[in-house]
């Protein structure tokens, strides 16, 4: 008897609550006052996710369900310093082979690959207008990945593996601030690059992040 390999569930569901609180605070908040590019910032996004070298290999899908949580604080009137996380899900399907034994395995594999991006940067604004405010930066992170496999494979035999890994990395960065009517809006792409070291191969984490940035 052979089991049917099961379809991949999304990879994420944004839960309702998200774009809920999103436009309460969009909403609610009164309209910002001059010099908003000065203030302090809490930035929700929602972040788009790229696996590129290793990362790429294990699960070549892109991410659609990201969520990122940042602080920008001011500490110039030029420069400011960010302090984010950010959590990322990547799922594909493949064709993985199994050792069991004297027997050799090739079956349907899910794959599954959880990253999270924690660190600072220190961002640098640009000439801009009043209404929209350019920057680029360089930052620091800790890469954290954790892998599932989950192998399917006749008669009702099923094979998992869990792999984890903690990089290091830089990442270059730019961004957008626009002003929106109350609250502005906060564009940024993020490459975080981990060199290999050691037994740990390159791996590449690319963030496009969308969000809204809340003066504190």
């Amino acid at each position: 008897m052979t089991r049917p390999f099961p379809q991949a569930r999304p990879a994420f569901r944004l839960p309702w609550w998200w774009p809920a609180c999103l436009c309460l605070l969009f909403c609610a908040a009164p309209a910002t006052a001059n010099g908003w590019t000065q203030r302090h910032h809490v930035i929700p996004a929602w972040s788009l996710g790229v696996p590129g070298a290793n990362a790429h290999r294990y699960t070549p899908a892109f991410g659609f369900g990201g969520l990122s949580t940042a602080l920008r604080i001011r500490v110039h009137p030029r420069l400011s310093v960010n302090a984010s996380h950010t959590w990322q899900r990547f799922r594909s399907e493949t064709t993985g082979t199994a050792r069991l034994a004297e027997m050799t395995i090739t079956s349907p594999q899910q794959r599954r690959q959880d990253m999270h991006a924690l660190g600072a940067a220190l961002d640098v604004d640009l000439p801009g207008r009043s209404t929209l405010l350019p920057w680029f930066g360089l930052g620091t992170f800790a890469l954290y990945s954790q892998r599932h496999s989950d192998q399917f494979a006749p008669p009702g035999l099923r094979i998992q593996r869990t792999r984890e890994l903690w990089q290091w990395a830089f990442a270059p960065r730019v961004g957008l601030l626009i002003m929106m009517r109350r609250l502005p809006l906060s564009l940024t792409a993020t490459s975080h690059i981990a060199p290999p070291f050691g037994d740990l191969p390159l791996t590449v984490l690319t963030l496009f992040q969308v969000g809204l940035a809340i003066p504190i």
